[in-house]
């Protein structure tokens, strides 16, 4: 299995306030980005440009081509 990270889950408005709100409950909190991810399990070779272009909304930012360094901590919420 491999993760695929997609686009922006939020609206610039509504990451703003969703910061707003985490910083407000814990000033040591930050919201660097919020985005979709993918989890993907395969029996076969999967050609990873073709799923990302499968996966994306057409009226979606492309997605994008890496998860975050391994020093940021990375929350996956069910939506």
């Amino acid at each position: 299995m491999f993760i695929l990270p997609g686009s922006s889950a939020l609206t610039p408005p509504r990451f703003m306030v969703l910061a707003g709100a985490l910083r407000s409950l814990d000033s040591g909190l930050r919201l660097d980005d919020a985005y979709f991810l993918y989890a993907i399990a395969q029996d076969g070779e999967v050609d990873r440009g073709e799923l990302a272009r499968l996966l994306q909304p057409s009226t979606a930012e492309t997605a994008r081509e890496a998860l975050p360094a391994d020093d940021h901590c990375l929350i996956v919420v069910p939506r």
